[in-house]
């Protein structure tokens, strides 16, 4: 017997009954069902017969004589008070039976004749005995007694007659026993098995004892309606129970108590109650569904009887049992489920819930509940057979639908992979749903609304949870998706479209051989009379195959109009409700009202789901098995375009794009499988299929074999598929009706357009082969038919290539005759067996199938949309798009070379908004650093590098930052074949990024740093530097080593350089030189890894006349980066932890050794010494080249000035880099100043570029010559000299450098001092002798002025660099006589003198310049003569001169002084811990009066006094003066030398200064002095605000008229003048009120301060400010509201006023006219409050009830939501107000004035009651006009 005529069910009882011990069931929690049949039916195939038991194995017992027994009448409503301990009784499972057995059927517990034998039974049922044949079989016979037997009993119950104390088939509650159902359901298994079911329903059908038993077991079903299980916590308690509850009688069985403190044995009792009680209902269900299903099949009723008489259908019954379903999902398994998903903390919280959790996890507890879980399965199993015949209506399908949508709404199964065969239930579930939409297609809204309506049960997040269904490729979808899309494809499945197509292959056969008949008789016509053919019999055909054409294609296309209501049906309700909630919420109906509200709450996780859901579809698209996927995003997009186009809200619009980069995402990556499959021709040919009408007879041939070869490719693998999934079968008929509509429709129109061009006879045979393929697989009478098998695999380049005739031959068998007859399908299978494993290698087919269907023309519909969307005014909308568009850029990143996309990207780039701009190239830049992007390096720079580049210097700190990690992924990327190429591109990248290494801020400064670090001082290509990358990877590999491992880190740090044993300090300069001597030197590298240093060198000497280039390298060989070598975290710990635990001299001792091991474990900079060793290799590379270019300016003497000039801007290069590295390591060059000294020596001829090589060679020598070891004193002497005669010959800025290089020389190495003081004697005898002269002839004019310029830079540099008051006294022996005063300490009172004097204002103003300049060197040496009388009067005067120049000067000598000041500060600062020598007390610095103390009060002293007259400077059109006294005041502030609100108000007004520079330097100045001084910072805003409006009136040299409140940016974008200040505020919500309302304030004219410009200024700034939240428009229109109010009584008080004085006939007094004027102005600033009041409503969207229900002092979180602007920003028009500009002497002007302003109170002033809490009005202020 077929094993799926009868429950699976059956078999396990079975199985269980002949076992006293039956096998355990597996404890795996999800079971498969069919692995567990299989091995329950081998065991059942070794149980005995139970229908032929020998007498002597069950004997009968003696029956008692019936007067001695005894008899007790007991009424119906009293049984259940018999048995008192019931778990020990009935339904506890007994000690020798385990948890899950099921009580033997051959036995009952309850009755003393339970081995009674049945024949000798007496019955007392009152019907009349059923007349068996002879031939019946005895099992039927035994069978139909027993049900004789228990339906007796049952009478005799229900009737309340008197019967035995003991019951045989019932147990106390009057209810059939669970040893009966045994009985009874091993029987009618039996039955089934021998085909007799049929007999023993015709008995029962005849007696009626079928209907009984039924009900009985229905009452057996229902009795779990009383029973209510308390074993779980309120926790995971329903609402439906407790609906539930309320209508029904409940009996409490739990033995659990309410509070916490249980024990496992009474966890125990009540599971076995629970089991024992549900495992018995549920056999009761399984016997009715037994009968059921047996009913409907012919194998299990016999030859010769009908199916079961419908009237035993029982829908009560079906009803019932899925209630009892439905019970044990949600009272048993769903809480076991959550049990396992709760969190930690929750569990911790109740002992009960551990000890729940521990018990469940048990083996016996957890069988019995996997148990009921398979019998869950196998009932909805049996329900899926017996729906799939039977009708049933709508209430038992509700019920039927409810219970099985349950599972896949389990939030728990989210959180745990624990499902206790749960997975199982919802397959099944899905299966019974499945069936009952293809069964009753008038329920199938009913069922997909129940559905939807169940999804916020599941609480969705944007993540995927465990609730998945598993897809063929490993991947997972969410099971509800995969449920829905079931459904949509189960409609394809229809009983009429098959019987069409039945019908069709008759019809084809039928036509076909009328067809092949005629013809023959035409031919022999033909051939006979030798006439030309007739037509018209072909055209009688053609008709006859059009007609069967048309009803496939109205059959077909009615089942695709249902699929896309049911699609639509799905996607509009979740669309509604994720994006229309508010437009549903504004309808009439009360009902809708509270659903829509109930929705809007909700919206969230509707678009969660949503988002799921559309993620799904695009995850199985172009899979076969998933056909439905492609229709739901074409509706999908459909309706999507309809939401975005009607919702202007920017949430929505950012949601929608998102889909659209999905979906986009999506198709392109379909179109690229498209454009890269093999076989050209076949793309060609199905893409092409909708246009073959047009094309010759060949290419038609050729486009329908490639298509119905890709569909039977498609076809058989789904068939192969169907045995393992039986899904794939909707899929199947899915995938031909979609075929059939798009194949038949083009047809039909070729058979009626095209039959006078071609010769159609083959073409119409293979469409009609075609048809009919369709057809059989719709019957499933797959037959192999004729059609060829072509190569649809082979590569073809050639599109228009013919490969119709390259035709796939049968595989022939070895000893088997040839078959005359092409089999296809046995082709098909072939292809499929050796290359298609999976349906991912499906996919190129399932997209070729495709091409030609509406889903691809969605990708231009949706991609031309997103680019539309470029162009809203919404930042969030246009970077969403960017982000969108990255989608497919990641998919195919040549998008971004089609002219559209470039254009608009490229503009985007430029945007106004910083977010865009960042989002635009992120893009670009996952598209330039694309390592497998097709398109060449020069392709890519020549279309954005230029535009991308340019944005190093945006505005927005993230762009920056983007920028500057592209560029350097660009250079890391590059390829070293492409360095050739593209080495100016790369050049410009380092220049670039350089010279962010100086910006503002300092993330952007940190990351620069790192990327020009990582540029300069990466590995190189050529093998023969691999030894630094080897270094390179062992010292980094340490960085990553825990402190705990420091030890090892330390040896094998030791072993790769020397295997020393420890570093410390006096050993770290042999480190260095161990790393060096590790990296091969320079000449020993061949010409090609040569080559490769040079382009690193040129790299880094973009920019190696600048003193950045110096400064990164500084800062690359000086990294953070540092590994503590040998120091443990519990090594520094040690003292802390012991000052707790320990007495204070054990504290010092352990502080003392531990200081003395921290001493010799240094911080080990690692990349240090990587960056040392590659920077020695590239000076090695430098000083190669200067002698290569030298010899090459020797030898080649011939060449021209333009070669020479080529070859000097090379070693002016190269020194210009090695000046770089000296300023940075000059101990790298020590060695190498001897090669350099030839270039020390100036020549006669010098040109601009000789004189930097000059210049270059001095500062090398300053900086790297004390390094060098044992040099020769003559050359030493030579070079004093030569610097010397530079001094005296050369120009000004060969002096600056020449005399700090001669300084340092002397000081360091030969301390001849003698040769300074000359040289600074010679200057002041000079400058003094001279001054003398002027001062005897009065003549002050000086002709050459350039001796005494270099005299003011001698004096000032020598005495700047030279350090004279700390000779050593030993040096000081060998200073001539004649020097020695020089030396003295007040004698630079006396030079100081000197240099003063010539800054006398009758001297010239480069003498004054130079002199000034000159004595700031002196100033720097020696600050107390700064704030000498002299020098004060002298700085007095200068500020007062209107000499910009000498200003400047003086501003650049106290920034100069305050920096060196600081720096030095610093540095004493880090000194000052390692001086660990003990000294005596000093009395002095404890009173304060050394020199030290002294100096350090100078700068603020100094500040403090002309602080005023810096502050002044800065409020100048002159740039140069503006920049100095800024920098001066960035460093006052900076160090703190006078109190900072002194400075914010100028600060502030700098943040509105037209320099770019100048004002981000102000907007970081003042975000730093926000975080220093965050508590009182804010408290002068007014007059910050204020002092902006003065900055600007300077602008505007005084001219109020001029003055605006905003700034224009390239005719496009505005911002507010305060947005730099109001984004500082903004973070903190009180002061940002606050000085909202002071702005508002400000204009209103009973202020003291009122001006009507500066008002216009505010009104101005408040319109154009960018406005975050509500709350920040709100107010300004709350507060805007009050002032409205009183200027408008005041307005219309005056034009009563002015009538009554009858003004308007005379002429008016000066007084009078003074407060007309004054009310004028008022009318103007009243007219501008109420442009910003409708302003600031219609660009943010802001109804008039939300600004009147405004609070200030309520925060909501509607108040605090984030806005969004509706337009793009803007200032208002002033077209509605009269001029701001008029006559003040025009009485009638003003008067016309003030009546057109109080015009616009019509519709714009509120009421003043709404205002009393803000203003006071008078007692009779009424409503204006």
């Amino acid at each position: 017997m077929p094993s799926n005529s009868i429950p699976h069910t059956l078999v396990n009882h079975v199985a269980n009954t002949i076992n006293n011990k039956p096998k355990p069931l597996s404890t795996e929690l999800d079971i498969n069902p069919t692995n567990y049949i299989e091995n329950l039916k081998t065991s059942l195939s070794k149980i005995p017969n139970p229908l032929t038991i020998n007498s002597e194995t069950i004997k009968p017992q003696t029956i008692k004589n019936t007067e001695t027994t005894v008899k007790i009448k007991i009424k119906k409503d009293e049984t259940s008070k018999i048995m008192k301990n019931k778990f020990n009784q009935q339904y506890t499972l007994n000690s020798n039976q385990s948890q899950g057995s099921i009580i033997s059927p051959l036995t009952n517990e309850n009755s003393v004749n339970s081995k009674r034998d049945l024949s000798t039974q007496v019955s007392s049922s009152k019907s009349q005995e059923f007349a068996f044949r002879e031939d019946t079989p005895e099992s039927v016979k035994t069978c139909y007694k027993l049900f004789q037997k228990i339906v007796n009993e049952y009478n005799t119950i229900t009737k309340g007659e008197e019967y035995s104390q003991t019951l045989i088939y019932f147990d106390s509650d009057n209810l059939i026993s669970e040893s009966t159902l045994n009985k009874i359901n091993y029987y009618i298994q039996k039955v089934n098995e021998n085909h007799y079911l049929g007999l023993l329903i015709e008995a029962l059908d005849d007696t009626d004892l079928l209907s009984s038993m039924l009900k009985i077991c229905e009452n057996r079903i229902n009795d779990c309606e009383t029973m209510k299980i308390d074993l779980f916590p309120k926790l995971f308690s329903n609402s439906h129970e407790e609906k539930s509850n309320k209508k029904q009688k409940t009996e409490k069985k739990s033995v659990v108590v309410e509070n916490d403190n249980i024990d496992v044995q009474n966890i125990n009792k009540e599971f076995n109650y629970i089991f024992g009680r549900l495992l018995c209902s549920f056999d009761a269900c399984i016997f009715g569904f037994s009968i059921m299903c047996g009913g409907v099949s012919e194998d299990a009723m016999g030859k010769g009887f009908e199916k079961l008489s419908k009237k035993y259908y029982s829908e009560e019954f079906i009803s019932a049992t899925f209630n009892l379903i439905k019970f044990a999902l949600s009272e048993l398994l769903y809480p076991t489920i959550e049990l396992f998903s709760i969190s930690n903390e929750t569990l911790n919280t109740s002992q009960r819930l551990k000890l729940l959790k521990k018990e469940v996890l048990k083996p016996s507890i957890k069988k019995n509940i996997i148990y009921i879980s398979t019998k869950i399965s196998n009932l909805m199993n049996s329900m899926n057979k017996l729906i799939t015949t039977e009708s049933l209506n709508d209430m038992v399908l509700i019920t039927i639908c409810y219970t099985s949508l349950g599972p896949f709404f389990v939030d728990s199964l989210a959180n745990t992979d624990i499902t206790f065969g749960l997975k199982t239930i919802q397959m099944e579930s899905m299966n019974l749903l499945i069936t009952m939409f293809i069964k009753f297609p008038r329920n199938r809204s009913l069922i997909l609304n129940e559905c939807l309506s169940n999804i916020l049960k599941t609480k969705l997040k944007s993540g995927k949870s465990n609730n998945l269904f598993k897809i063929e490729n490993g991947e997972s979808i969410q099971m509800i998706s995969a449920l829905l899309m079931q459904l949509i494809q189960s409609c394809s499945q229809n009983d009429e479209l098959m019987t069409l197509a039945e019908e069709a292959i008759h019809k084809f056969t039928k036509l076909g051989k009328i067809y092949k008949k005629q013809k023959r008789i035409d031919d022999i016509q033909q051939s006979d009379s030798g006439k030309k053919k007739n037509n018209s019999i072909n055209d009688k055909f053609i008709s006859g195959f059009i007609t069967i054409f048309e009803e496939l294609n109205n059959k077909t296309k009615e089942i695709n109009d249902q699929i896309n209501k049911y699609v639509q049906q799905i996607l509009g309700y979740l669309i509604n409700r994720s994006f229309y909630t508010e437009t549903i919420n504004n309808t009439s109906s009360p009902s809708k009202r509270r659903l829509s509200k109930l929705d809007s709450s909700n919206e969230i996780e509707y678009r969660n789901f949503l988002s799921n859901f559309i993620n799904d579809v695009l995850e199985v698209l172009d899979r076969p098995e998933w056909p439905s996927a492609s229709i739901i995003i074409v509706t999908f997009c459909k309706l999507i375009i309809q939401v975005e186009e009607k919702k202007n809200v920017v949430d929505v619009k950012t949601t929608i794009i998102s889909y659209y980069g999905q979906i986009l995402g999506k198709l392109r990556k379909r179109i690229s499988i498209l454009n890269n499959y093999p076989n050209k021709a076949v793309v060609k040919s199905i893409k092409n299929f909708k246009t073959i009408i047009k094309n010759n007879d060949t290419v038609i041939k050729q486009s329908l074999l490639c298509y119905w070869n890709s569909q039977l490719l498609t076809l058989e693998w789904l068939n192969e598929r169907i045995s393992e999934d039986k899904l794939c079968i909707h899929s199947k008929f899915f995938n031909i009706m979609n075929w059939c509509n798009s194949l038949i429709p083009q047809l039909i129109s070729f058979l009626n357009e095209g039959k006078s061009n071609f010769n159609y006879s083959e073409i119409i045979r293979l469409c009609r082969k075609i048809l009919l393929e369709y057809c059989k697989y719709l019957t499933s009478a797959e037959k192999p038919s004729s059609i060829p098998v072509i190569d649809i695999f082979e590569h073809v380049d050639n599109e228009d290539k013919d490969i119709s005739n390259n035709i796939i031959e049968d595989i022939i068998k070895d000893n088997v005759e040839t078959s005359t007859k092409y089999n296809n399908i046995q082709v098909i299978k072939n292809i499929i067996k050796k290359q298609f494993n999976s349906p991912l290698n499906l996919i190129p087919i399932s997209i070729i199938l495709s091409s030609n269907e509406s889903i691809f023309q969605m990708y231009d519909v949706l991609f031309q949309r997103i680019v539309l969307l470029l162009d809203s005014v919404h930042v969030s909308v246009r970077s969403k798009v960017l982000r969108s568009i990255q989608i497919i850029v990641n998919v195919d990143c040549e998008v971004l070379m089609q002219p559209q996309i470039a254009s608009t990207v490229i503009h985007c780039i430029q945007d106004s908004s910083a977010v865009v701009r960042d989002a635009s190239i992120e893009l670009i830049g996952k598209y330039l650093i694309n390592s497998e992007s097709s398109l060449n390096f020069s392709e890519v720079t020549k279309q954005y590098y230029k535009v991308v580049t340019d944005r190093i210097l945006d505005i927005g700190i993230n762009v920056r930052k983007r920028v500057i990690k592209l560029l350097k992924d660009i250079y890391i990327n590059t390829k070293y074949e492409d360095y050739l190429n593209n080495k100016e591109m790369l050049k410009d990248i380092c220049k670039k990024i350089l010279k962010r290494t100086t910006d503002e801020e300092k993330s952007v400064k940190e990351l620069a740093l790192k990327s020009i670090q990582e540029i300069w001082f990466n590995s190189f290509f050529s093998p023969e530097l691999i030894s630094i990358e080897n270094l390179r990877n062992n010292l980094s590999s340490l960085s990553t080593l825990s402190s705990s491992n420091s030890n090892s880190a330390m040896i094998h740090i030791n072993s790769i350089i020397d295997g020393t044993n420890g570093f410390t300090k006096e050993t770290l300069d042999d480190k260095e030189e161990k790393i060096k001597d590790m990296i091969p030197s320079y000449t020993s590298l061949t010409t090609q890894t040569k080559n490769e240093v040079k382009l690193r060198v040129e790299m880094l000497s973009v920019l190696a006349d600048s003193d950045i280039t110096g400064n990164t390298i500084n800062k690359c060989i000086s990294s953070k980066y540092n590994l503590n070598i040998g120091v443990s975290d519990e090594e520094k710990l040690i003292p802390i932890t012991n000052i707790k635990n320990k007495n204070n001299t054990e504290n010092s001792n352990v502080a003392a050794k531990q200081a003395v091991i921290n001493e010799n474990k240094i911080k080990f900079p690692i990349p240090t010494l990587l960056v040392y060793g590659i920077s020695n290799l590239v000076i090695e590379c430098l000083v190669d080249q200067l002698i290569d270019l030298e010899g090459v300016d020797t030898i080649e003497e011939g060449d021209s000035k333009k070669n020479i000039k080529t070859n000097n801007e090379k070693i002016n290069s190269c020194l210009n880099l090695l000046y770089q590295f000296s300023r940075a390591k000059p101990e790298l060059l020590a060695n190498h100043i001897v090669t350099l000294q030839p270039y020390f020596h100036p020549s006669s001829n010098q040109t601009a570029m000789d004189k930097n090589i000059l210049r270059s060679i001095i500062m090398i020598y300053k900086n790297s010559l004390k390094y060098a070891k044992n040099y020769d004193p003559n050359v030493l002497k030579q070079v004093e000299q030569d610097l010397e005669l530079m001094i005296h010959r050369q120009g000004t800025a060969i002096v600056q450098a020449a005399i700090p290089c001669l300084c340092t020389i002397i000081e360091n190495i030969t301390f001849n001092y003698n040769r300074t003081l000359n040289l600074l004697k010679c200057c002041l005898d000079f400058l003094k002798e001279k001054y003398d002269n002027m001062i005897k002839i009065k003549n002050f004019k000086i002709t050459s002025v350039a001796g005494y310029i270099r005299c003011f830079i001698v004096s000032g540099l020598v005495i700047r660099e030279s350090n004279f008051e700390k000779i050593p006294e030993k040096k000081k022996k060998n200073i001539l006589p004649q020097y020695k005063y020089l030396i003295e300490k007040d004698y630079i009172q006396t030079i100081y003198q000197i240099l003063i004097n010539y800054l006398n204002e009758q001297f010239s103003p480069i003498i004054r310049r130079c002199a000034l300049e000159n004595i700031g060197h002196i100033f720097i040496v020696h600050p107390r003569l700064m704030l000498n009388t002299t020098s004060v009067k002298l700085m007095n005067e200068i500020f007062k001169n209107n000499d910009t120049a000498l200003k400047v000067n003086l501003l650049n000598i106290y920034y100069n002084y305050l920096k060196l000041d600081h720096k030095d500060e610093e540095r004493e600062e880090k000194e000052t811990p390692k001086k660990e020598e003990k000294k005596d007390i000093d009395v002095k610095l404890l009173v304060g009066i050394t020199d030290e103390i002294i100096d350090m009060g100078i700068s603020s002293a100094l500040m403090q006094q002309f602080l005023s007259e810096i502050l002044e400077c800065l409020f100048t059109n002159e740039i140069s003066l503006k920049t100095a006294s800024f920098d001066v005041l960035y460093v006052i502030l900076e160090q703190g030398l006078v109190h900072p609100l002194k400075c914010v108000p100028y600060v502030v007004a700098f943040e509105t200064c037209s320099e770019k520079s100048l004002r981000d330097r102000a907007i970081k100045l003042h975000k730093s002095l926000t975080e220093k001084h965050a508590s009182f910072i804010h408290s002068k805003n007014s007059i910050c605000v204020y002092k902006t409006y003065e900055y600007q009136l300077m602008l505007f040299n005084n001219d109020e008229k001029k003055i605006r409140g905003y700034r224009v940016y390239s005719n496009e974008y505005i911002e507010a003048l305060l947005t730099p200040m109001f984004n500082i505020i903004r973070d903190k919500r009180n002061k940002r009120n606050e000085f909202l309302t002071n702005l508002v304030k400000a204009c209103d004219q009973r202020e003291k301060s009122f001006n009507r410009y500066y008002s216009r200024y505010i009104i101005e700034n408040l319109a154009t400010l960018e406005y975050k939240t509500q709350e920040e428009i709100l107010l300004v229109i709350y507060r805007i509201q009050p002032i409205l109010a009183e200027q408008g009584q005041s307005l219309l008080e005056y034009v009563d006023y002015y009538k009554e004085k009858n003004y308007g006939y005379t002429k008016m007094q000066d007084k009078e006219l003074k407060k007309l004027d004054e009310h004028t102005k008022t009318a103007y600033i009243s007219g501008l409050l109420q442009l910003l009041r409708n302003h600031l409503k219609w660009l943010y969207g802001l109804s008039e009830l939300r600004c009147i229900n405004f609070k200030p002092n309520k925060v909501t979180k509607t108040s605090e939501k984030q806005v969004n602007r509706l337009y793009q920003l803007n200032m208002f028009s002033y077209s509605s107000i009269p001029p701001f500009e008029y006559d003040s002497k025009n009485q009638h002007q003003m008067f016309a004035i003030i009546k057109k302003i109080i015009t616009l109170y019509k519709h714009d002033l509120p009421s003043a009651n709404e205002f009393k809490e803000s203003i006071n009005p008078p007692n009779n202020f009424e409503i204006l006009i």
